[in-house]
């Protein structure tokens, strides 16, 4: 009986070592838990940023495409706009010609106007402010009408 005494005793002895292998390694688990959790949330945040990121991506490639497109899109009016403004400054410069050629020739014509009737007449209107005085013979027998202002 002595013999199996010992023989629990040991056994005992043996569970009792195996037991502490246990909580010794259920510690050194449970220490390293909280690392565990920490690295977790941040592989999660690290997830959840690359995630962010990839949308951030997507949408600035989106825009860009967006935004080559307008360009693209809106380039023919940009030409003729440029066209355009050519154009409008070509008639200007036509516009400050004429208005030139105009000055010159009422100051020459002293503004009076040349008109012919329906009837197959023609007669001259003179400007406000003149008036005619009489009509002359010239020498070579052209006749001249006398105005005042």
């Amino acid at each position: 009986m002595e013999e199996k005494i010992y023989s629990l005793m040991a056994q005992a002895e043996d569970m009792q070592a195996h037991a502490e292998k246990l909580q010794n390694g259920a510690e050194k688990t449970f220490a390293g838990l909280p690392l565990a959790v920490e690295q977790a949330g941040q592989k999660i945040r690290s997830t959840g940023l690359l995630g962010a990121l990839f949308v951030l991506s997507v949408g600035v490639v989106v825009s860009a495409v967006a935004v080559a497109g307008i360009w693209w899109g809106t380039s023919r009016l940009r030409d003729e706009a440029a066209e355009l403004r050519s154009t409008i400054a070509t008639l200007k410069q036509y516009a400050a010609e004429e208005q030139r050629t105009l000055q010159d020739l009422s100051a020459k014509t002293w503004r009076l106007e040349l008109v012919e009737y329906r009837e197959g007449g023609r007669g001259i209107i003179l400007p406000k402010g003149l008036k005619f005085e009489r009509a002359a013979t010239l020498e070579n027998g052209k006749t001249a009408l006398i105005i005042k202002p």
